[in-house]
């Protein structure tokens, strides 16, 4: 079936870049090589793509009609401005009633709040460190230890941080992905550092809160998922794995060009005594996945605490949103490594959108 599909996305050539502009500030947007193949990719799967943009170009393409015209609409918008900017697209065409592949605009402004995100993983009895959250308006101690520890109690009750078993927490945006605002200062060892780290977060973030969570001592992975519901199903698993000599053991903003650090990709394999810690891990993503209630396609991404046998995975976030730039970002990735071409995968979105929305025609 041939179908008309709408293309909506954030082009970082779309936007004025400044002096003054923080270097991640556009890390979240596509290139004009993302959308290419993804446009390519939907021509030689015999459909019909146009392209939109962003949040203002749907607006004008909404008010002139062109909509009518579509089956439905591949939405890569991340958004620029606002608290839920990832669901701002999704909210427009839910208005509009025009079918939207991914996720709906609830869940993306859900997932979009790492420390919501938590919480509803927690209900759920999905497995998430514990964390705190400081608020933006909070005032926070410059002095050690124990005044963090009296002012949040759950620092010492929950998250048990700078002791022999925590010996380091991570501090992180709430609101940011595509490790925005993930920088090599963010792992703190001390009162001191988390102090800085603070600092340097709020400079830049004025206006978000920040997650406090312990720095989990083990494997991190990125596991792709297709699907919705009870048809969704895992794709694959990517390990994030840093070579001798590399400045940090996550993937912070200034390693995402660095050599030193690269991604090994784990087979999928029915064998789970290979590697089982893999078959744990794939297992609480697609818990996740379908706990928020994720659409199509995406990516959960988990880390250890402890390695070996006392390794236990807990959920960092979900992407619902996930990166579709060929030979790069992990979901066309991990596809490649399962044996799935990019058409192949394109198509695969494609249809569970329309196992669960009518088309307009």
């Amino acid at each position: 079936m041939s179908l008309t599909i709408a293309l909506t996305y954030d082009l970082k050539a779309d936007y004025e870049i400044t002096e003054s502009m923080p270097v991640d500030e556009l890390a979240e947007f596509d290139s004009e090589e993302v959308i290419a193949g993804l446009e390519q990719s939907m021509i030689e799967l015999g459909h019909k793509p146009i392209r939109v943009g962003n949040l203002f170009q749907l607006v004008r393409a909404l008010a002139a009609g062109e909509h009518k015209a579509w089956d439905l609409v591949w939405n890569a918008a991340e958004g620029y401005h606002g608290t839920a900017r990832e669901a701002q697209v999704p909210g427009l065409l839910e208005a509009w009633q025009i079918p939207c592949i991914f996720s709906n605009a609830a869940t993306l402004a859900s997932i979009h709040d790492k420390a919501l995100t938590k919480m509803i993983l927690a209900h759920r009895g999905v497995a998430t460190a514990p964390f705190l959250t400081i608020r933006w308006q909070d005032e926070v101690p410059t002095l050690g230890v124990e005044e963090w520890r009296r002012r949040f109690p759950r620092l010492e009750d929950d998250l048990q941080i700078f002791t022999t078993r925590i010996p380091a927490v991570f501090v992180k945006p709430t609101m940011e992905g595509s490790s925005k605002g993930i920088y090599t200062s963010n792992k703190a060892h001390s009162a001191e550092d988390l102090n800085a780290a603070i600092r340097t977060l709020r400079q830049r973030f004025p206006t978000q809160n920040l997650i406090i969570e312990p720095f989990l001592q083990g494997r991190e992975f990125s596991v792709s998922i297709l699907g919705s519901g009870g048809e969704a199903r895992v794709l694959g698993a990517v390990e994030f794995q840093f070579k001798p000599g590399s400045t940090t053991d996550f993937l912070a903003l200034e390693l995402k060009d660095d050599d030193n650090a690269w991604l090994d990709i784990i087979k999928d394999t029915k064998d789970s005594s290979i590697d089982p810690l893999v078959e744990t891990v794939k297992t609480l993503a697609l818990e996740a996945w379908r706990a928020i209630g994720c659409y199509d396609a995406g990516r959960v991404d988990v880390r250890c605490q402890g390695i070996g046998d006392e390794a236990r995975p807990f959920v960092l976030e979900i992407n619902a949103l996930a990166g579709m730039c060929q030979g790069v970002s992990a979901l066309p990735l991990t596809a490649t490594n399962a044996g799935m071409d990019y058409n192949t995968l394109v198509g695969e979105i494609i249809h569970s959108a329309m196992q669960r929305i009518p088309t307009r025609r």
